[in-house]
């Protein structure tokens, strides 16, 4: 969606560069100081720059991407986040419940998300980013990271919260496996 004429009002947040996950343009991303609401002009920069070079995405950088691929319920997005036999597990989930317990590979991560963001999105409930939390924790390996996540979420029945940790094991910049640990009745 596009910004707007001028600053007026937005605070410049950065520009992204998808080139990592095979999306070539590069994006404006700025914050509405009103409301807190993140904007993405998605037509090209106007101006132009010199080649950046390929430089490894910090486990901050793949977090926080693959938290807004799953905010924004893009299944596509999410699922090129991870190797061609990347893993997305869930080990608490059981078998045949309304969350995948187990998908092997990006396009049965792609099939089966898409699946999922549309059977679950009639919820009330949204998240509360601003009350929300997470805490990263690298470990002696660079390719492994943790994540301790408190999500706060609002309804009309009021608000309520979900604990979760997940580990990322990481090749290439992208995700080969991903164990997500939370209460399986929340994922309903």
């Amino acid at each position: 969606m596009k910004i707007g004429n001028g600053w007026n009002g937005y605070t410049f947040a950065g520009i992204t560069n998808w080139r990592r996950y095979e999306l070539r343009d590069r994006d404006i991303i700025a914050r509405d100081d009103t409301t807190g609401d993140l904007w993405l002009d998605v037509t090209s920069c106007a101006f132009e720059r010199a080649e950046e070079p390929d430089v490894p995405l910090t486990n901050q950088q793949i977090y926080q991407r693959y938290v807004w691929a799953g905010m924004t319920r893009d299944a596509a997005t999410l699922a090129e986040m991870f190797t061609a036999d990347g893993v997305l597990e869930t080990p608490l989930v059981s078998a045949g419940g309304p969350y995948p317990r187990r998908l092997e590979g990006r396009e049965e991560i792609r099939r089966a998300m898409a699946a999922y963001y549309e059977r679950s999105a009639t919820g009330d409930r949204t998240v509360n980013v601003d009350k929300s939390r997470y805490l990263l924790h690298t470990t002696t390996d660079p390719d492994v990271f943790i994540v301790e996540i408190d999500t706060v979420f609002d309804s009309p029945a009021g608000p309520s919260s979900m604990s979760l940790v997940q580990i990322f094991r990481l090749r290439d910049d992208k995700i080969a496996l991903l164990r997500d640990y939370f209460a399986p009745e929340e994922a309903a």
